[in-house]
């Protein structure tokens, strides 16, 4: 993976400057659990606090209309502070050096020594140095010779650069899988194509931890509009008709990360698990 130069990131910026405008006056979800288009549904900062001279791996979450992971191109950049995210239509890649890849693959971000750390992105704080991720799914296709690409979806992350102070840094939480149980309460196996199958109407899912530390919370999404997920790992799944569905979930846990001047800035940690079902 290679930085591309300052002309080709200014042009990248200047194509997608007028897509982002277009992805901010889309309506809204019908509901936050239904996958109705190609949006993210996570991006996960591995590890979520990190040292000066170490290395971040940044991978998204995108999912397409009928539930697949979309693997076309995702467009990187670091910034300093929240302002970014928190601006409304703001597009992720007008600032910082941007970098190309593929969505399946992560974005390894190389994290500058302290010195070049501070005199890019501001002062380090007590308790580190807040910074944002942003990132831009485009359609595929050659962005920087020009091609037209559709419409791009832009997405944010937040995490942190310390010295090491604290005794319980902040990290990610593990999401092992997602269990599939039939009406007995059996678990059913996936065949070789990693599809669960059963002749049921409705499925059992579990999402399994064990990981107890933190705030955690359950995310659920799914192509199913009659999906309507309940709080929490254990979810009933009772999908319209026959046919193949995918599920993710995205496991969370939240922290506050405490400025120098008393206010906090809520830092979440992600792991995700997805699991298709094909209902015959």
């Amino acid at each position: 993976m290679e930085f591309m130069n300052l002309r080709a990131a200014a042009r990248a910026a200047a194509v997608v400057a007028a897509m982002v405008i277009v992805t901010a006056c889309q309506s809204p979800f019908t509901s936050p659990s239904l996958i109705q288009g190609r949006r993210f549904l996570a991006i996960v900062a591995d590890p979520l606090e990190s040292a000066p001279g170490g290395t971040v791996a940044f991978q998204a979450l995108v999912v397409n209309a009928d539930g697949t992971r979309f693997t076309g191109p995702i467009g990187w950049t670091v910034v300093g502070g929240d302002n970014l995210r928190l601006a409304t239509g703001t597009n992720p890649l007008t600032s910082g050096a941007v970098v190309e890849t593929p969505a399946s693959e992560p974005y390894n971000w190389p994290v500058p020594a302290t010195a070049d750390l501070t005199s890019r992105y501001g002062a380090m704080e007590k308790n580190g140095l807040l910074l944002t991720v942003g990132a831009l799914a485009f359609e595929p296709g050659n962005l920087f010779q020009g091609e037209p690409v559709g419409a791009s979806i832009p997405a944010f992350g937040l995490f942190v650069v310390s010295n090491g102070g604290s005794s319980e840094p902040m990290s990610n939480p593990a999401l092992e899988r997602i269990a599939v149980l039939n009406a007995a309460g059996n678990e059913l196996s996936p065949d070789a194509q990693g599809e669960v199958q059963t002749t049921d109407r409705k499925a059992f899912l579990h999402a399994i931890t064990d990981d107890a530390g933190g705030d955690l919370s359950f995310a659920w999404f799914s192509t199913d509009s009659q999906f309507a997920p309940a709080e929490g790992a254990f979810q009933s799944f009772r999908p319209a008709g026959k046919g193949l569905y995918r599920v993710y979930c995205v496991l969370r846990r939240t922290y506050d990360f405490v400025h120098d001047d008393h206010t906090s800035t809520m830092i979440t940690g992600i792991d995700w698990q997805t699991v298709a079902i094909r209902f015959e």
